[in-house]
């Protein structure tokens, strides 16, 4: 790629890398799987990810364009181009793609052909190295591909490497701030489209889910503390009536019969009137966890720094959504 003896190699490196760059786009838009383009695209990844190790500077530029030859017609030989290549390349070149990487097990977790199995079988290290290494950076994509995977093995490893109590617990509380009718509008969509598809895995993991929270008294890392308003919700006549049915619907194995069922439930709720709101409200009220927390005694980070703790009311936002404004206060006096 170079006619000047006088570079030396990480320049070399360097200058290859961008040659590279500019044929993976090329590469990753399909063509003839013929051997030779293969051992072309596989060549190209290999080389790149081993460019990064030099540069790590073009990795935020060529990541993303290996991630899609991943995806290509030439998945398999570069699958396992990258596998070796990644082994050797450092945590921080796929650091920033941690989203992208999560997204290619969760769209090919489930699948068992050949080219979805190398794909994952690829990437799978790397996720988990990132996990340990940089949680953050694929923390939330792991939580969100666990709801979409029927079968979360392929990312048990790299959740438990991430988990993080704390910051589970404050996903759980922030959700509780909104309404509780609309979660479970949601919650029952999500089973609803699952039942149309004939997933009835799905349809009875999304039930569950609003079982553990949305309907429980209780919840998972919450505890006890998830404020008046949602300790009430469980409570209601209609509530407590709607839960009944559903639990008998899922306890079928016809998915047309459920997901009929589950159109008849969330027309019901639909009809249900509206809870007038007011301007502000109590932050106790949606949750006492929130209320509760003390930067002193648990460890939370968010975008700008660490929590000390929250504003004790709610600002309440005159949208259909109801949605919530809630006020941080960081440990730099910042709010």
């Amino acid at each position: 790629l170079s006619n000047e003896d006088n570079d030396d190699q990480p320049t070399k490196k360097r200058r290859q890398a961008k040659e590279v760059v500019c044929d993976l786009a090329k590469l990753a838009g399909g063509g003839s799987a013929s051997t030779a383009t293969q051992r072309c695209a596989a060549s190209a990844v290999e080389t790149y990810v081993r460019a990064t190790a030099l540069d790590a500077s073009y990795a935020s530029r060529a990541i993303p364009r290996v991630l899609a030859l991943l995806g290509s017609p030439h998945a398999e030989a570069c699958a396992a181009a990258f596998r070796a290549a990644a082994e050797d390349a450092p945590s921080s070149s796929f650091k920033d793609h941690g989203d992208q990487l999560v997204a290619l097990l969760s769209a090919y977790g489930d699948s068992n052909d050949s080219r979805a199995k190398a794909i994952c079988e690829a990437v799978k290290p790397v996720v988990e190295r990132l996990a340990r290494s940089s949680p953050s950076s694929v923390r939330d994509a792991l939580r969100f591909a666990s709801e979409k995977l029927t079968d979360t093995t392929l990312i048990r490893a790299a959740l438990e490497a991430c988990r993080d109590d704390v910051a589970e617990a404050f996903v759980l509380a922030c959700e509780g701030l909104h309404e509780p009718e609309k979660r479970l509008a949601e919650g029952l969509d999500v089973a609803r489209k699952a039942a149309r598809n004939g997933d009835l895995g799905r349809a009875r993991a999304a039930w569950s889910r609003l079982k553990l929270t949305t309907l429980g008294d209780e919840w998972p890392l919450v505890g006890t503390g998830i404020g008046s308003r949602n300790e009430a919700f469980p409570a209601e006549a209609f509530v407590r009536s709607l839960r009944k049915k559903a639990d008998s619907l899922m306890s079928l194995d016809d998915h047309t019969k459920i997901a009929k069922g589950l159109d008849g439930l969330r027309a019901d709720l639909q009809k249900q009137p509206r809870k007038s709101t007011r301007p502000t409200c109590p932050l106790d009220k949606y949750s006492g966890w929130l209320r509760d927390f003390d930067g002193a005694q648990s460890f939370l980070h968010v975008p700008g720094g660490r929590v000390a703790g929250f504003e004790p009311s709610l600002d309440i936002l005159p949208s259909k959504q109801v949605p919530k404004k809630l006020s941080v206060h960081a440990t730099d006096a910042r709010r």
